[in-house]
């Protein structure tokens, strides 16, 4: 799996928390800047399935004004791609477009649960995952991450909406 930069990772603020409450969920708060390009609502279209601008994976367009806005994700851009789809919305639309920035701020809501649970724990310990039946998300927490439980718990609360309960299961199964 690719490993993502520390631009799409949550902080290490968030790193060794055992009890989540709401000052707590801030610390995953994030700011990114990310490249966009701005063109008129009319062409948007035509420039969202142009190769060119498609390979370069826009990310979502966004409203600003009566403007549309090409989102990019920073990774992918450098000089000569920034050109190359400078120069395509040119011959594409006659306009002659540029580059700005957008600024976005993450919050707790937009991290996804494995990413939460492997933030807020300490390097070199895994959540092994978990399963849901119904209502009910069950987890087998190893004794190194039973510190961990009421956060772990908290983030599977949160982010899956239909669960009301989250279940430790134990490591032997009586019969």
């Amino acid at each position: 799996m690719k490993k993502l930069s520390s631009m799409f990772t949550i902080s290490s603020k968030v790193r060794g928390i055992a009890i989540l409450t709401d000052n707590e969920k801030k610390l995953f708060n994030k700011e990114i800047t990310l490249p966009v390009v701005i063109v008129p609502p009319k062409v948007i279209g035509h420039l969202i399935g142009c190769k060119e601008i498609a390979d370069r994976t826009p990310v979502i367009n966004i409203p600003r004004q009566s403007e549309k806005a090409i989102v990019f994700n920073p990774e992918k851009m450098d000089e000569n791609t920034r050109n190359v789809v400078l120069n395509t919305i040119e011959n594409l639309t006659g306009l002659t477009a540029k580059f700005d920035s957008y600024n976005i701020t993450l919050n707790y809501d937009d991290w996804s649960v494995k990413s939460c649970i492997t933030a807020i724990l300490p390097e070199g310990l895994e959540f092994g995952g978990f399963s849901q039946i119904g209502h009910i998300v069950h987890v087998n927490l190893r004794e190194e991450l039973l510190f961990y439980k009421k956060a772990i718990g908290k983030i599977l609360l949160d982010k899956i909406s239909s669960c009301k309960t989250v279940v430790n299961n134990l490591d032997a199964i009586w019969t």
